[in-house]
């Protein structure tokens, strides 16, 4: 079992912003330590819903700092960037963490707060994010020595590429990444493409998480991949169990009650004619709504669930409120004593580099020596003393 934990926390204002970015990297590490496979990081840019803004920057930081655990950046918002521009981050983030890296791609919130700055409040994201997507995919495929140059052309992107996008991805061809949906269409192609998908969680309303997991399977296997493409893809085909946990199913309970209450407390609670304040509100109610409110052997058997339907990872996603920062700390510590060792994690397998680029990097890196001058009748500058 692959064990992922999703950290997103909020900040209210400027005074909590580097303090909730530190908590991030310290509870980071400390995942790693207790044997948590990846580490989830997200992108939000507004209004400190997203107290560390952006994943790629963090995961950077962070894959200095792992051995074992891998960054998973569940999702890019793909609207929110150039195809060009995205295939050269995830790349980057790929050679930093020596492809121990996932990247989600998304379209994110329809909210008029998170597209409106961007100029895309009209725009329909769904199809940009399809085409993005596509672009980003030839992007990856294309051999710049032997192809004629890329043409990007989505809704709002026109432009032809010329030359690789730099830097290069550790693993072959391109990055690990996928697609975070929950439509059957979507599902299918992502598959079909030897792709990844991040589904919705695991407690869906209508019960269809088993039936979206063998539809992903089926569509994989049919796929005709390669054995390690297949694996990879399996081992991060993940649902996500958003959490409030209490030693007991009482003081689970009395928590949630703490989480709704403190729902309001986002930034400038008392101005409701703030758009965004509101839907800070709404956000953060509607994540508590949705969560499992339990106990540690009530987490461990719904993962269990998910298991038993041939899952073979999860996301972990600990609720929590600006207001209530201090309650995860004590949920974390109850994950790590008494729900991890029911669930022997494992860590994810390490991924194997580009072999040509690896050949290609060692004679980059060869140095000839004096002998090796000599033979290649390479003059050497004549020693003198004269001054």
């Amino acid at each position: 079992m692959f064990v992922s934990l999703h950290l997103s926390p909020q900040s209210r204002g400027a005074a909590e912003d580097l303090d909730v970015i530190e908590r991030v990297i310290e509870q980071a590490t400390d995942a790693e330590r207790h044997g948590v496979a990846a580490v989830c990081l997200t992108e939000h840019h507004l209004a400190g819903y997203n107290g560390y803004t952006d994943p790629f920057v963090l995961g950077g930081y962070l894959a200095a700092k792992f051995t074992t655990a891998h960054v998973a950046v569940t999702v890019a918002l793909v609207p929110r960037h150039h195809p060009v521009t995205l295939v050269g981050r995830c790349n980057l983030l790929d050679l930093l963490t020596k492809g121990k890296c996932f990247v989600a791609f998304g379209s994110g919130f329809r909210s008029p707060v998170e597209t409106g700055p961007f100029g895309a409040a009209d725009v329909d994201v769904t199809q940009l994010t399809n085409e993005r997507i596509d672009a980003m995919l030839r992007i990856w495929e294309w051999d710049e020595t032997t192809s004629e140059a890329v043409e990007i052309s989505t809704i709002t992107d026109q432009g032809t590429l010329g030359a690789r996008v730099s830097p290069s991805s550790f693993r072959p061809r391109r990055p690990l990444v996928g697609r975070a949906t929950t439509t059957d269409e979507t599902i299918r192609a992502t598959a079909a493409r030897g792709m990844p998908v991040v589904f919705g969680t695991w407690a869906s309303p209508d019960g269809s998480s088993p039936t979206k997991l063998a539809l992903y399977r089926d569509a994989l296997y049919a796929g005709g991949f390669d054995d390690e493409t297949v694996e990879s893809c399996l081992d991060w085909a993940v649902f996500t169990v958003p959490f409030i946990l209490g030693r007991d199913e009482r003081a689970a309970k009395l928590r949630f009650e703490d989480y709704r209450a403190g729902a309001v407390l986002g930034p400038f609670s008392e101005r409701t004619d703030l758009q965004w304040s509101a839907e800070w509100t709404g956000r953060e109610s509607g994540k508590a709504g949705i969560a499992l409110t339990c106990s540690p052997q009530q987490l461990v058997d719904h993962v269990g669930e998910s298991i038993d339907a041939g899952a073979r990872g999860i996301r972990l996603m600990p609720i929590q409120v600006a207001s209530c920062a201090e309650d995860q700390g004590e949920m974390l510590d109850l994950v790590y004593r008494e729900v991890l060792p029911h669930l022997s994690p494992e860590p994810l397998p390490t991924p194997n580099a580009d072999p040509l680029v690896t050949a290609a990097r060692s004679a980059a890196s060869w140095s000839p020596t004096d002998d090796q001058h000599d033979h290649h009748n390479v003059p050497r500058e004549k020693e003198t003393t004269d001054v």
